[in-house]
């Protein structure tokens, strides 16, 4: 029971660690607007989507090379979170990409 509480526990920190990053992503550039010069909060955004695009795979690949299942049934809950992982990472990329690198038309 105590590995089942501590896999829970580690979840619920990793869904925060996530949500304060997705947060920050979406804040930094907004609150920063007008305090620094455009093309520095253009320059953060740029960076930001490039650390999403690159950061969050490599962590998907640490975090499944740390993963030992202790059985078949835990390794396929594993791939089904990584699975919904992923489609939220792919999603709020595009997000980022349309929010702030689309040019408006009009």
């Amino acid at each position: 029971m105590y590995e089942k509480d501590k896999a829970m526990l580690q979840n619920k920190i990793l869904c925060l660690i996530g949500g304060g990053c997705i947060f920050l992503t979406l804040a930094a550039p907004y609150f920063l607007q007008g305090r620094i010069d455009e093309k520095a909060v253009e320059t953060l955004k740029s960076i930001l989507i490039a650390l999403w695009a690159v950061g969050v795979p490599l962590w998907f690949l640490w975090e499944l090379a740390g993963y030992t299942p202790p059985n078949v049934e835990a390794f396929d809950r594993f791939k089904y979170a990584q699975s919904l992982a992923k489609d939220l990472w792919i999603g709020f990329g595009a997000a980022l990409a349309v929010l702030w690198h689309i040019p408006k038309i009009g």
